[in-house]
Parts: structure tokens; C-alpha cells; sequence
């Protein structure tokens, strides 16, 4: 525990390490609209300090939690890892150039590294990201109790109130992904970490109702200014690149995955 950009600390944690998995990045999007040069301190610098010390512990791989949030709005549905790069926040922003910084650093040092664009993970042991837990998370307090959890009204006419599509995906899922890929040293580059299926806000909201026993009961609030020109109403991976290295475990079902995080964590 301490600050990502403390080499010595960093020295230290890695001493002995065959795999790294740099999984820490400051992720609030408002915030980092408000103070941008925090974000570029932890996800660019502390990117730079992270692969410094992996080097310096010749470690085997190296595994980087890039971003969906990368692609923006994308040009592309399902979006494949090649679509165009269009970073509407900070946050955005500074995960693609931590992720850029991986890819070029492993060119140049030879260093196998994986940098993998997760979509919208949710599950056990996020409790530490306050605002940026998962709907899941946040929600289920008072989902447990049958009372009315809020979500973003839909400011298109072509979406629904709740209606707004992500790829959300199991956290259990995602260290599959990461496991599997570290068990075949010859692959490495970018992937897509999503289940390539979208779903509604709605529809993760009443999984959570579900689970805990409860009738759904859901209201709609406007989207915050601050977010509202740039709010993505679709994400969805497209997971041929994973598929075509050889991946073929099948990813949970939202209901399943929800019921699954509520009944045996929250």
C-alpha cells in the first residue's frame, strides 16, 4: 500500500516476482475533469514507475488493465480493438497513453505484456472504489431492502429511461481471461475483455432485485451535466481477438453473474 509512483516501494513489492498485474489507475471521470494532472500523476506516471521497477525485477510478464472507455464513442458495434481511439474524458485519456506506454515499452525491452481493454467489470472486492463501484455494488443496499435505486434517465429519444447498453462483465470472468492468457507465453497485444454482449442498466438493476428476492422498483434522474454531452448509451466488445487466440470458456450470464456476487458477497 502506498503511492504507485514510489520506486523504491515499487522495488520492493516486485523483488521475486515472475508476473506483474498492474491493476491500479485513479478512474472517477468527473474528478478527473476537475483536476486532470492527478490522473496523468498515477495512470501515465505511475505507469512509467511500474514498468521501471519490472524491469529492473526481469519479470516474465506483465499484465496492464487498459480501458473500453478508450474507444469513446465508438465508430463500431461490436467494437473491435482497432476501432478509432476517441478519449472524451481524463480518465479516458490517460489509460490510453499508460496503455500505449505499455505496448511500446514492451517493443523496445522485450518484455511480454498484455493490455487489456476491460469493459464494465463488476464483483467481489471492488468496496474500495467508493463512487466507482459497480451498479451492483452501489444499488444493492437498497435493493436488499425493496426500496428505489436510481438510474440515469436516457436523454436520446432512440433509448429508453435505463435503457442505455453496457458490457458489463464478471470480475471472475476477467481473471479467467488474465490466467488463461498467462499460461500461453507466446501471446501477448491487445485484447478486448468483455462478453461481446450488450445489456441494459434496467436489466442489471432488476438482476440485483432478483437476487435479493425483491420486486423491482426503479426511478430515473438526468444525467449530470457535467456528462451528459459525452454519456455512452452502447458499449458492447467485440472478442474475436481473444476468440482466435484459442479462448473458447464461456462467460457468465448477467443474471447469473449478479446472483452469484449478491448472494455469496454482498
Amino acid at each position: 500500500v502506498g503511492d504507485i509512483c514510489d520506486t523504491a516501494l515499487l522495488d520492493q513489492a516486485f523483488s521475486g516476482a515472475e508476473h506483474v498485474y498492474h491493476l491500479a489507475a485513479r478512474a472517477d471521470i468527473v474528478p478527473s475533469i476537475q483536476e486532470p494532472a492527478e490522473y496523468f500523476r498515477s495512470n501515465v506516471d505511475g505507469t512509467f514507475a511500474v514498468l521501471q521497477a519490472a524491469k529492473k525485477a526481469n519479470v516474465k510478464r506483465f499484465v496492464y488493465a487498459a480501458s473500453s472507455s478508450c474507444y469513446g464513442i465508438p465508430d463500431a458495434y461490436p467494437t473491435p480493438e482497432t476501432a478509432d481511439i476517441r478519449p472524451e474524458y481524463p480518465y479516458a485519456l490517460t489509460k490510453r497513453m499508460g496503455e500505449e506506454l505499455v505496448l511500446h515499452w514492451a517493443q523496445v525491452y522485450r518484455l511480454p505484456a498484455l493490455a487489456l481493454r476491460f469493459f464494465n467489470v463488476y464483483g467481489p472486492n471492488e468496496y474500495h472504489k467508493e463512487s466507482m463501484q459497480s451498479v451492483v455494488a452501489k444499488s444493492y443496499p437498497k435493493a436488499a431492502k425493496g426500496d428505489v435505486v436510481t438510474l440515469f434517465r436516457s436523454h436520446r429519444p432512440d433509448y429508453a429511461d435505463g435503457g442505455q447498453l453496457r458490457d458489463f462483465v464478471y470480475v471472475k470472468d476477467c481473471v479467467r481471461v488474465v490466467m488463461w492468457l498467462l499460461s500461453r507465453p507466446n501471446v501477448s497485444g491487445l485484447f478486448n475483455v468483455g462478453t461481446g454482449k450488450a445489456r441494459s442498466f434496467a436489466d442489471l438493476v432488476r438482476a440485483v432485485f432478483a437476487a435479493c428476492g425483491q420486486e423491482p422498483a426503479i426511478q430515473f434522474v438526468d444525467t449530470p451535466i457535467e456528462i451528459r454531452e459525452k454519456y455512452q448509451y452502447y458499449t458492447q466488445a467485440r472478442m474475436d481477438r481473444l476468440h482466435e487466440a484459442g479462448y473458447t470458456i464461456p462467460f457468465t450470464s448477467l443474471e447469473d453473474g449478479v446472483r452469484d456476487y449478491v448472494v455469496n458477497y454482498l
